[in-house]
């Protein structure tokens, strides 16, 4: 039997080796009506949550170098200043119950320890290509009730354990139904087969306009993506296609070009034909032989 005494140090030491709690504890909500212009920089959680920010900068996180937890919940932020790194320390990020339409660039990307993010309830359209980009230990991610139709590659963590997609429109194409696929087979494999598709959500295709309405679960691969050697020959085809063309009307120039040039004319002879004839008649006087018209008329006045 295990006594009493050796019970916390083996839950303090699965704790660190976890990575999770260091014993932060977050105070109570200050409600604030403006953004503050500094925060404690000691400090390992900041609950804003209910206040009416508007904007935020957030360049002033990454100088809180102890933060652990960042509540902004339910704050009217409809707009963020900057894409600053945040502590390392950061597991919990709350942004849910906002009015944001859009991201920074770069925001998120840097967040290696965050394991927790809400952004459900907003009103995002995209999220960056390098949206957590270097997180590797994200267990929730909520992004429900926005309104995105694709998401980056990057953004389905093998760690993840909770994914809130619901409540968006989403383009059930390729990249999406294959990481959907992906994801849940990766569940499957932790022994949860039965309820993958409650740790995700319900996914309701949009578009395509065939399949708008359907559960993203009900759509193939096979029905959304093409086989690769048919891509490349929808590719080539119309390619090929151009060249013959192009071909066909290089050898049609020709041919007229050929035809244009060749206009037989009337025979006449070379300018020194007449020369040439008259200079044979001489030489033929010469050697004896009469000329013929000569000749035509003696034998016309021998006759007469």
């Amino acid at each position: 039997m295990v006594s009493g005494g050796l019970v916390l140090p083996w839950v303090l030491l699965l704790s660190v080796m976890d990575g999770g709690v260091s014993g932060c504890e977050c105070p109570q909500a200050t409600i604030l009506a403006q953004f503050p212009s500094e925060a404690p920089p000691e400090s390992c959680c900041l609950n804003y949550s209910g206040s009416t920010f508007g904007s935020v900068t957030w360049a002033l996180f990454s100088n809180v170098t102890a933060l652990e937890v960042l509540d902004l919940t339910d704050c009217n932020i409809t707009h963020i200043q900057g894409a600053a790194a945040l502590p390392a320390q950061l597991s919990e990020l709350y942004l849910g119950r906002n009015a944001l339409t859009a991201l920074p660039e770069r925001f998120l990307a840097n967040a290696p320890g965050l394991r927790v993010l809400d952004l459900g309830g907003n009103f995002l359209e995209r999220v960056p290509g390098d949206f957590l980009r270097s997180t590797s230990r994200l267990r929730e991610l909520r992004l429900d009730s926005n309104r995105l139709s694709a998401l980056p590659r990057g953004v389905f963590k093998p760690s993840l354990e909770r994914l809130e997609l619901s409540g968006n429109p989403w383009d059930c194409a390729c990249p999406l139904v294959e990481e959907l696929q992906g994801l849940g087979r990766r569940l499957g494999h932790r022994g949860n087969d039965s309820s993958w598709q409650g740790t995700v959500g319900n996914v309701t295709c949009a578009s395509p306009v065939d399949l708008a309405g359907r559960s993203a679960w009900s759509v193939r691969t096979a029905d959304v993506c093409q086989i690769p050697g048919l891509t490349v020959l929808f590719i080539l085809l119309p390619l090929l296609l151009l060249l013959a063309l192009a071909l066909c009307w290089c050898c049609g120039r020709k041919r007229k070009r050929k035809e244009g040039s060749f206009r037989p004319a009337k025979w006449d002879p070379e300018p020194g034909a007449a020369g040439a004839h008259r200079n044979g008649s001489e030489h033929d006087r010469r050697q004896g032989h009469p000329n013929p018209a000569r000749r035509a008329g003696r034998a016309a006045g021998t006759c007469s």
